[in-house]
């Protein structure tokens, strides 16, 4: 095995919380692209400790899977730790992964991440608070909150629950 990641995968995010996706077999996904990834789904609220954690343990990168929310939270303790960061489009919409080129594919987006060279992103900075690709106010935030949680109440997918949140 060349690379070491430790991936978390958002539970609650897109494809994860549809059930999609396993964290065996997204390990299995990267040791067939000879990377060692150790993957463990984890809740929000864990990810920044969990993330530092896992990068004291001398690994080569951080890989999150999951969608802008969770992308935007990884990429505000990597600035502050200065830790090596990748994405894999697991959440709703994936605008940062589509921003960056990343497959839609996982197979291929896990391809992609063991063949990537380590590169600079730019980030932005509101109120303290690092993101990546976009800052939102007024209603967008607010309808993805509102489909964060009729996903999670009642299970839904995100094509079910999209238009019960925007509306």
């Amino acid at each position: 095995m060349g690379r070491r990641y430790h991936v978390f995968i958002n539970a609650l995010a897109g494809t994860a919380h549809e059930g999609d996706v396993r964290p065996n077999d997204l390990a299995a996904a990267f040791r067939r692209v000879g990377v060692d990834a150790t993957v463990v789904a984890v809740d929000a609220d864990l990810l920044p400790d969990s993330m530092r954690a896992a990068w004291r343990s001398g690994i080569d990168a951080i890989v999150v899977g999951g969608g802008d929310g969770t992308t935007n939270c990884a990429a505000d303790v990597a600035v502050a730790e200065n830790m090596v960061l990748g994405v894999l489009p697991m959440g709703t919409f994936n605008h940062f992964a589509k921003d960056l080129g990343m497959p839609a594919d996982l197979d291929e987006a896990v391809a992609f991440l063991a063949e990537a060279e380590v590169t600079s992103a730019d980030v932005g900075d509101v109120n303290g608070m690092i993101f990546v690709n976009n800052a939102s106010v007024g209603v967008y935030p607010e309808m993805v909150a509102n489909l964060d949680e009729i996903r999670q109440r009642l299970g839904w997918g995100k094509i079910r629950a999209a238009p019960v949140a925007i509306a």
